[in-house]
């Protein structure tokens, strides 16, 4: 027996916050787009489900990939929000899920993007989302990649993975705090930020691996989150 369903459908997509830190400068991943709408417009890499062959989160690796040749094997990625607002894409009614990725130093290269985008690069954060006006985004973005923002902002403080993402697999003391200090936007004071390094240290979050990197004229224990 045939059925016929009787209820329109929206179409969904999914979009990909990538941030990466370069030169301790927080960085995320755009693409122009090279189609319309929005065409020559910069954005979030992301595109359409492929529906009955992929799932969400297989959705949002592909688009990457495609877009700006970024893969997220061994990246962490975590949904950050689906957005429905029935205005938020000319095309109709789409929904997009969003997702956002850490990537670590020694995974950072440079964007290439193939037919499906116009160019692909990473950009200064500050760039985008700064004081001055900030970079226009096509869609939603804009409200997508300031949601990213606050939620590592409010994960980084209480979740070391979040940190360690962004950091090599081995890690300074100082290079902790300072990831720390790129993400939230301000400096802590060394010496009681010292103080709750060491607690994740005798709590167990933190490892001291025994081996020491040559850094500003000394040489620097280095660590690594238990559970990486």
């Amino acid at each position: 027996m045939s059925y016929t369903y009787p209820y329109p459908k929206a179409d969904h997509t999914t979009d990909l916050v990538a941030f990466a830190i370069e030169n301790m400068v927080l960085k995320v991943a755009l693409i122009k787009r090279r189609d319309d709408p929005f065409k020559g417009v910069w954005a979030l890499p992301g595109g359409f489900l492929n529906i009955g062959t992929e799932d969400l989160d297989g959705c949002a690796r592909r688009e990457l990939i495609e877009e700006t040749s970024l893969d997220l094997n061994n990246v962490y990625i975590e949904q950050l929000y689906t957005y429905s607002d029935p205005t938020r894409d000319p095309r109709g009614h789409v929904i997009s899920t969003a997702y956002y990725a850490l990537i670590p130093a020694d995974l950072f290269g440079t964007l290439k993007h193939n037919d499906d985008a116009e160019d692909a690069k990473w950009v200064n954060l500050a760039d985008v989302i700064g004081e001055t006006g900030g970079m226009p985004l096509a869609f939603d973005h804009m409200r997508i990649l300031t949601d990213a923002v606050e939620r590592v902002r409010g994960k980084i403080d209480y979740f070391p993975r979040i940190a360690m993402s962004l950091l090599p697999k081995q890690f300074t003391q100082a290079e902790f705090r300072r990831v720390h200090e790129i993400v939230n936007g301000v400096k802590f004071d060394p010496s009681n930020f010292n103080k709750r390094f060491r607690r994740m240290v005798s709590d167990g979050r933190i490892t001291k691996t025994g081996e020491q990197r040559a850094t500003s004229g000394r040489h620097a224990s280095l660590y690594r989150i238990e559970d990486a």
